[in-house]
Protein backbone atom coordinates (compact mmCIF):
# COMPACT_ATOMS: atom_id res chain seq x y z
CA UNK A 1 0.00 0.00 0.00
CA UNK A 2 2.65 2.09 0.50
CA UNK A 3 3.44 2.58 -3.19
CA UNK A 4 -0.29 3.67 -3.77
CA UNK A 5 -1.82 7.16 -3.98
CA UNK A 6 -2.92 7.92 -0.79
CA UNK A 7 -6.24 8.82 -2.06
CA UNK A 8 -6.97 5.79 -4.28
CA UNK A 9 -5.19 3.56 -0.87
CA UNK A 10 -9.15 3.60 0.28
CA UNK A 11 -10.49 1.20 -2.72
CA UNK A 12 -8.09 -1.80 -1.92
CA UNK A 13 -7.70 -0.77 1.87
CA UNK A 14 -9.74 -4.18 2.58
CA UNK A 15 -8.63 -6.24 0.02
CA UNK A 16 -6.68 -9.21 0.41
CA UNK A 17 -5.48 -12.10 -2.42
CA UNK A 18 -4.78 -15.95 -1.48
CA UNK A 19 -3.22 -17.31 -4.94
CA UNK A 20 -3.82 -20.72 -5.58
CA UNK A 21 -0.97 -22.42 -6.61
CA UNK A 22 -1.21 -25.90 -7.50
CA UNK A 23 2.19 -26.39 -9.03
CA UNK A 24 5.91 -24.26 -9.08
CA UNK A 25 5.99 -21.53 -11.13
CA UNK A 26 8.61 -20.53 -13.39
CA UNK A 27 9.87 -17.48 -14.70
CA UNK A 28 12.17 -16.82 -17.94
CA UNK A 29 13.63 -13.47 -19.00
CA UNK A 30 15.62 -13.67 -21.79
CA UNK A 31 16.68 -10.52 -24.45
CA UNK A 32 18.97 -11.68 -26.80
CA UNK A 33 20.17 -8.85 -28.92
CA UNK A 34 22.32 -11.05 -31.45
CA UNK A 35 19.33 -12.80 -32.86
CA UNK A 36 17.72 -11.14 -35.98
CA UNK A 37 13.90 -10.57 -36.01
CA UNK A 38 13.41 -14.14 -37.48
CA UNK A 39 15.62 -16.14 -35.19
CA UNK A 40 14.28 -13.94 -32.16
CA UNK A 41 10.47 -15.67 -33.52
CA UNK A 42 11.94 -19.22 -33.56
CA UNK A 43 13.49 -18.62 -30.26
CA UNK A 44 10.22 -17.35 -28.67
CA UNK A 45 8.31 -20.00 -30.54
CA UNK A 46 10.88 -22.69 -28.79
CA UNK A 47 10.40 -21.22 -25.39
CA UNK A 48 6.82 -21.76 -25.65
CA UNK A 49 6.72 -25.46 -26.81
CA UNK A 50 9.33 -26.33 -24.07
CA UNK A 51 7.41 -24.72 -21.52
CA UNK A 52 4.19 -26.65 -22.70
CA UNK A 53 6.37 -29.96 -22.62
CA UNK A 54 7.08 -28.98 -19.11
CA UNK A 55 3.42 -29.17 -18.29
CA UNK A 56 2.76 -25.46 -18.08
CA UNK A 57 -0.95 -24.80 -20.40
CA UNK A 58 -0.77 -21.90 -22.67
CA UNK A 59 -3.00 -20.02 -20.82
CA UNK A 60 -0.52 -19.76 -18.28
CA UNK A 61 2.45 -17.97 -20.90
CA UNK A 62 2.98 -14.53 -20.96
CA UNK A 63 5.15 -12.97 -23.28
CA UNK A 64 6.34 -9.16 -22.79
CA UNK A 65 7.98 -7.61 -25.87
CA UNK A 66 9.79 -4.22 -25.50
CA UNK A 67 7.54 -2.41 -28.94
CA UNK A 68 4.02 -2.84 -30.32
CA UNK A 69 5.24 -3.94 -33.84
CA UNK A 70 7.62 -6.37 -32.40
CA UNK A 71 4.48 -7.81 -30.49
CA UNK A 72 2.34 -7.96 -33.63
CA UNK A 73 4.98 -10.22 -35.34
CA UNK A 74 5.42 -12.40 -32.91
CA UNK A 75 1.55 -12.75 -32.42
CA UNK A 76 1.11 -13.38 -36.11
CA UNK A 77 4.35 -16.13 -35.71
CA UNK A 78 2.87 -17.94 -32.77
CA UNK A 79 -0.46 -18.27 -34.93
CA UNK A 80 0.66 -19.40 -37.94
CA UNK A 81 2.25 -21.89 -35.74
CA UNK A 82 -0.94 -23.12 -34.28
CA UNK A 83 -0.64 -21.37 -31.09
CA UNK A 84 -3.69 -19.41 -30.50
CA UNK A 85 -2.76 -15.61 -28.89
CA UNK A 86 -5.54 -14.43 -26.50
CA UNK A 87 -4.49 -11.08 -25.25
CA UNK A 88 -7.54 -9.27 -24.34
CA UNK A 89 -5.16 -6.78 -22.17
CA UNK A 90 -3.56 -6.10 -25.41
CA UNK A 91 -4.34 -4.74 -29.11
CA UNK A 92 -3.34 -8.32 -30.24
CA UNK A 93 -7.65 -9.17 -29.73
CA UNK A 94 -7.69 -9.10 -33.58
CA UNK A 95 -5.48 -12.40 -33.74
CA UNK A 96 -7.76 -14.46 -31.88
CA UNK A 97 -9.51 -16.88 -34.42
CA UNK A 98 -12.98 -16.70 -33.03
CA UNK A 99 -12.62 -12.71 -32.51
CA UNK A 100 -12.31 -12.70 -36.47
CA UNK A 101 -15.11 -15.00 -37.26
CA UNK A 102 -17.61 -13.26 -34.95
CA UNK A 103 -16.28 -9.95 -36.42
CA UNK A 104 -16.91 -11.48 -40.10
CA UNK A 105 -19.82 -12.72 -39.26
CA UNK A 106 -21.25 -9.33 -37.79
CA UNK A 107 -20.29 -7.54 -41.32
CA UNK A 108 -21.27 -10.05 -43.32
CA UNK A 109 -24.89 -9.61 -41.54
CA UNK A 110 -24.56 -5.87 -41.86
CA UNK A 111 -23.35 -5.36 -45.39
CA UNK A 112 -25.09 -8.08 -46.93
CA UNK A 113 -23.60 -7.20 -50.79
CA UNK A 114 -20.39 -6.91 -49.92
CA UNK A 115 -19.04 -11.03 -51.00
CA UNK A 116 -15.54 -10.43 -49.51
CA UNK A 117 -17.20 -10.85 -45.55
CA UNK A 118 -19.24 -13.69 -46.06
CA UNK A 119 -16.40 -14.95 -47.96
CA UNK A 120 -13.89 -14.60 -44.57
CA UNK A 121 -16.85 -15.64 -42.63
CA UNK A 122 -16.86 -19.00 -44.15
CA UNK A 123 -13.34 -19.10 -44.23
CA UNK A 124 -12.98 -18.63 -40.18
CA UNK A 125 -16.30 -20.82 -39.76
CA UNK A 126 -14.03 -23.69 -41.68
CA UNK A 127 -10.99 -23.46 -39.78
CA UNK A 128 -12.35 -23.08 -36.29
CA UNK A 129 -15.71 -24.47 -36.31
CA UNK A 130 -15.12 -27.73 -38.91
CA UNK A 131 -11.57 -27.36 -39.00
CA UNK A 132 -11.47 -27.88 -41.98
CA UNK A 133 -9.28 -26.63 -45.18
CA UNK A 134 -11.15 -23.00 -45.98
CA UNK A 135 -10.65 -23.20 -49.77
CA UNK A 136 -12.75 -26.33 -49.86
CA UNK A 137 -16.22 -24.81 -48.24
CA UNK A 138 -15.79 -21.44 -49.47
CA UNK A 139 -15.78 -23.09 -53.22
CA UNK A 140 -18.76 -25.32 -52.36
CA UNK A 141 -20.87 -21.94 -51.52
CA UNK A 142 -19.09 -19.95 -53.97
CA UNK A 143 -21.93 -19.44 -56.32
CA UNK A 144 -24.15 -18.23 -53.28
CA UNK A 145 -22.00 -15.21 -52.15
CA UNK A 146 -23.78 -13.02 -54.80
CA UNK A 147 -27.79 -13.55 -54.37
CA UNK A 148 -27.89 -15.01 -50.93
CA UNK A 149 -27.38 -13.55 -47.18
CA UNK A 150 -25.24 -14.34 -44.68
CA UNK A 151 -28.03 -15.63 -42.74
CA UNK A 152 -28.99 -18.38 -45.98
CA UNK A 153 -25.75 -19.07 -45.79
CA UNK A 154 -25.57 -20.73 -42.55
CA UNK A 155 -29.27 -22.16 -42.90
CA UNK A 156 -27.50 -24.35 -44.94
CA UNK A 157 -25.70 -25.78 -42.53
CA UNK A 158 -28.56 -26.08 -40.06
CA UNK A 159 -27.46 -22.88 -38.27
CA UNK A 160 -30.10 -20.01 -37.49
CA UNK A 161 -29.12 -16.92 -37.21
CA UNK A 162 -31.13 -14.82 -34.24
CA UNK A 163 -32.14 -11.31 -34.00
CA UNK A 164 -30.13 -9.40 -31.33
CA UNK A 165 -33.32 -8.20 -30.18
CA UNK A 166 -33.89 -10.99 -29.13
CA UNK A 167 -31.62 -10.87 -26.30
CA UNK A 168 -31.30 -8.52 -23.25
CA UNK A 169 -27.60 -8.13 -23.76
CA UNK A 170 -24.91 -8.27 -26.69
CA UNK A 171 -22.72 -10.99 -24.09
CA UNK A 172 -26.30 -13.09 -24.66
CA UNK A 173 -26.26 -12.79 -28.19
CA UNK A 174 -23.06 -13.64 -28.90
CA UNK A 175 -22.11 -15.91 -26.88
CA UNK A 176 -25.46 -18.05 -26.86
Amino acid sequence: METLAPELQYIYHELEQEPVKKFPGYVEANFQPELNDDQQLKYTLDCVKRAVEKGFRYKDICILVRKNDKGALLADHLTKNGIDVISPDSLFISKDHGVKLIFSMMCAAAVPSQKNFKIKTIEHYSSLILKQDPAEKTEQFRALFSNKTIEEIFRLENYQFKKYTDFPNLYDYVFI
